[in-house]
């Protein structure tokens, strides 16, 4: 989003006649201030690297990280022309205010790389079906390791009953595993 940012800002200053509103216009409210808020970013830094040549002194961007009161966050939330919003944006601005405040965004990384975009209404249906068949996997793992665990006495004891369950949880993997890969390549 930086090296976009990067590109309207150059275009914007080789082109300063050109008008950008009537395309912001069409967009969220939220994306018209984050496109504002970089431009101005970007500006500030190249201002500021001119400035370090010439006086030796870096400037200095102070960074608020103020919490918002709910009823302007869930305004800025809200969409003003009705689009549905997907995951992918929330995460984004979930991105940007993490780095206002200087926090890690590596874990963020690795889950922005699992929403989808846009323009696949069909996508997020099938992400949340692959969540949701990971975590019934790893639920039967786990059931089945703490069933593995029980004390040897109870096995001998339960031997007819463990074997039919184990076969059955086997099964019950075996089978999410067949639906997970059907899901992974009906998305591909």
């Amino acid at each position: 989003t930086k090296e976009g940012l990067a590109e309207l800002y150059e275009y914007k200053k080789k082109y300063s006649d050109a008008d950008i509103e009537p395309f912001l216009k069409n967009s969220s409210q939220f994306f018209q201030s984050y496109v504002e808020r970089g431009l101005r970013l970007i500006e500030m830094e190249r201002e500021g690297k001119g400035r370090i040549s010439s006086t030796g002194v870096s400037p200095q961007v102070e960074v608020s990280c103020i919490p918002t009161p709910t009823n302007v966050v869930s305004s800025a939330i809200g969409n003003s022309n009705g689009e549905e919003v997907g995951p992918s944006v929330y995460l984004e601005r979930l991105k940007i205010l993490r780095q206002r405040c200087g926090l890690d965004n590596a874990k963020q990384e690795d889950r922005a790389s699992l929403a989808t975009p846009l323009s696949k209404p069909s996508a997020p249906t099938v992400a949340s079906s692959t969540d949701m068949l990971h975590s019934k996997l790893s639920q039967l793992r786990e059931s089945r390791e703490q069933y593995q665990h029980i004390d040897l006495d109870s096995n001998q004891t339960h031997a007819g009953i463990g074997s039919t369950t184990s076969s059955s949880t086997a099964s019950n993997i075996d089978d999410l595993k067949k639906r997970l890969e059907r899901i992974k390549s009906s998305r591909k």
